[in-house]
């Protein structure tokens, strides 16, 4: 999906505000909003992971430029609560249940910590081998897929080179949890200046893991 939020190496966006001293919080709002992402994904009602990426991208060009990175995240959070029918907005906006419905078992701080600490390898069984191995030149394809993809735009159609193989995973792309097939990951190395032109450093190069099916031989 071609959007607002696929930004990298866009001009026009205004300088980065960083600052090595600062934490990833700038308000006690913005630590709450991931800690109820987890919270409910620890209760096992809905899959949050699933289509949350496709929410973010449902979100209007307009409101996602505004926003800061953790609105963008309570929005997408909101927008998965309505879709999966865990609540409605009216709800939402009121504070309160329409009825008594049972929406699963209540998070405890201590499930809630665990959800966001205990990390599951996601790995899948390796039954056939990868098509391309560490050292291989690839391209990353030119593809424009109207659903969700992980594949950043600037990196279509450049040369890399694979430096890992991470391992066989659940592909996520599309908005459909049904829809998701298994395929080898690979961690690739762009140059900077095959991306950006002969303007970027020469010693600069960029990492990103892409999927089997968004490599091709080069």
């Amino acid at each position: 999906m071609n959007g607002i939020h696929d930004c990298g190496g866009m001009h026009g966006l205004g300088r980065i505000d960083y600052s090595p001293e600062q934490t990833g919080f700038r308000e006690p709002w913005e630590l709450r909003v991931e800690g109820l992402y987890y919270a409910i994904e620890w209760t096992k009602n809905i899959k949050l992971t699933v289509g949350f990426r496709p929410a973010i991208e449902k979100i209007p060009p307009a409101d996602y430029l505004r926003m800061s990175y953790w609105q963008i995240w309570y929005t997408a959070l909101l927008t998965r609560l309505v879709e999966s029918g865990l609540l409605t907005r009216e709800e939402i906006e009121s504070g309160r249940l329409r009825d008594h419905r049972k929406i699963g078992e209540p998070a405890t701080p201590a499930g809630a910590v665990a959800g966001w600490t205990n990390f599951v390898d996601l790995r899948q069984e390796e039954k056939t081998p990868p098509r391309f191995s560490v050292g291989t030149i690839v391209r990353s394809r030119n593809r424009n897929p109207e659903s969700h993809t992980r594949q950043p735009r600037y990196t279509r159609g450049r040369l890399g080179t694979v430096i890992r193989v991470h391992g066989l995973f659940d592909n996520d792309e599309g908005d459909d949890d049904d829809q998701n097939q298994t395929e080898y990951v690979y961690g690739v190395r762009f140059s900077a200046r095959d991306l950006w032109g002969e303007e970027a450093p020469q010693k600069d190069f960029v990492h990103v893991d892409l999927t089997e099916s968004q490599l091709e031989p080069a």
